[in-house]
């Protein structure tokens, strides 16, 4: 006798195991799929070469248009934390007065929603991208397939109350305000090219670095650089 650790693939949910019967018929094709897309990733060449307002080059990006996480989704299907962040993203955009307001324009159709992947670009959990966010524009620099091909991140919020996780209060929404009138421009200014450079030639784990740094000014600057600047030169009855 030999034990063997299995059970029936979808117990008790006769529609899930019929498409998934259905998909091993084409299980062959998958991972011939799986493996090219597998060898593109691992023989891309990244560099991040600007920052720029995603609604400047993801030209579909237009007025309440918003790119969200996973598959196409509308307002009513969205879970809590979704919902949340893209309350916050059209009250950031200007689209709406407040959260209540967002909530009530997303929910009657007023803003077109899209998943990133469709344009090239990705985004962490809720993944919501609008026209005024800015965005990191990476350049696959290897030869061969895709090359000179591009994709767009948003730059990470840092840690705690984010709209990645649903959070849409005043701190969010300024912390994004400081990502697209200050960080952001910053970033894609001609001193970060000069940055990656530099750390290119001293080390192979440069982008790394580029990234920690990233990730440390807005964990220590958390309402920005010059927010924090403001806070010092302010008198001190006042703070």
């Amino acid at each position: 006798m030999v034990h063997v650790d299995w059970r029936p693939p979808a117990p008790g949910r006769h529609v899930l195991g019929e498409l998934l019967a259905r998909l091993d018929a084409h299980a062959s094709t998958i991972a011939r799929a799986n493996a090219e897309g597998l060898r593109r990733m691992l023989g891309a060449n990244p560099v991040l070469v600007d920052v720029q307002p995603a609604g400047q080059v993801i030209a579909e990006l237009g007025e309440r248009v918003l790119l969200h996480a996973g598959p196409p989704i509308d307002w009513k299907r969205m879970c809590g934390p979704m919902r949340g962040a893209v309350a916050g993203a059209i009250v950031f955009e200007g689209w709406a007065s407040d959260l209540d307001a967002a909530a009530r324009l997303a929910a009657a159709g007023g803003v077109r929603f899209h998943p990133n992947h469709h344009f090239d670009a990705v985004g962490p959990m809720t993944g919501i991208t609008t026209g005024s966010m800015p965005v990191m524009v990476v350049e696959n620099r290897a030869a061969g397939i895709d090359a000179g091909n591009r994709a767009y991140c948003m730059i990470n919020e840092g840690l705690g109350k984010v709209m990645r996780f649903g959070a849409n209060d005043a701190e969010v929404l300024a912390r994004l305000a400081w990502l697209r009138d200050l960080f952001g421009p910053l970033l894609g200014a001609a001193a970060f090219t000069w940055l990656g450079d530099t750390l290119a030639r001293a080390t192979e784990y440069w982008r790394a670095l580029l990234g920690v740094l990233i990730l440390a000014i807005v964990l220590v600057f958390p309402m920005g650089i010059g927010g924090a600047l403001g806070r010092l030169l302010r008198p001190r009855g006042s703070r």
